[in-house]
């Protein structure tokens, strides 16, 4: 692994494969984030198909399956390369997020072994419970330009591997993909996140990175019977940067 050119500063290359990724610090520095690769398949389906993971996923499908996986891939891959053309566009300017998303441990022999996803993007304001209000807000949210210090970002369906809980993995990468990449190439000010109620550990992963539960919405969330059914309660957190 090695430097990379200044216009996608702080990323750096691999030298091999010239895939962009950014490095915990230590004592996590094993452990890298990179764009999703086609390889991720079998690892994703595994880890979100366990119970300790998809129960607090809202979105996510159950059971999560190869083509689930497959079209996630897909996806998630056009938007890195999307944000990687914009940082050679813009020469060192914004971007309006992150190409480098997974979490992968690499091994002592160099393999790299599929861990999580990390991600940033725009809020959608599901704060707020008026569905006009809401549909107004996010359009106008989704209309600013990279760079807007208006515009309002949010962390996504984020998760690590059972395996590796407990570690502080994901309060490093959060804290990592604040102070390298979100702050200085997303200009970014405010940042939400939502961790449904009973969800102790995540909570405790944005608080560590300076974020303050602002509000908690009683059964506001409809949980799929595979996650037992019912309303679910959602903690909202924001950070001012």
């Amino acid at each position: 692994m090695t430097g990379s050119p200044i216009h996608l500063s702080p990323l750096l290359l691999n030298e091999r494969t010239k895939e962009p990724y950014l490095r915990l610090p230590p004592p996590h520095s094993n452990i890298i984030l990179t764009p999703p690769r086609l390889n991720d398949t079998e690892a994703t389906v595994q880890i979100l198909n366990d119970r300790r993971v998809f129960q607090w996923l809202a979105t996510t499908p159950y059971p999560y399956n190869t083509d689930h996986s497959k079209q996630w891939i897909e996806i998630t891959s056009q938007e890195a390369e999307r944000l990687l053309r914009q940082l050679e566009e813009t020469a060192g300017g914004f971007v309006g997020g992150c190409p480098v998303r997974i979490l992968r441990e690499v091994k002592e022999n160099g393999d790299q072994v599929f861990l999580g996803d990390c991600t940033i993007g725009k809020w959608g304001f599901e704060d707020i419970q008026d569905p006009v209000e809401r549909e107004k807000l996010k359009m106008e949210n989704d209309q600013r330009p990279p760079g807007d210090p208006e515009t309002v970002w949010g962390f996504g369906a984020d998760y690590l591997a059972p395996s590796h809980h407990g570690q502080g993995i994901m309060t490093s990468a959060i804290g990592t993909l604040i102070e390298q990449w979100i702050k200085p190439r997303m200009g970014a000010k405010i940042i939400w996140a939502n961790v449904w109620k009973g969800n102790h550990g995540s909570v405790r992963v944005f608080e560590k990175n300076g974020f303050v539960l602002e509000m908690t919405l009683e059964d506001s969330k409809a949980r799929t019977e595979s996650r037992g059914g019912g309303m679910a309660t959602v903690h909202y957190l924001r950070r001012r940067l």
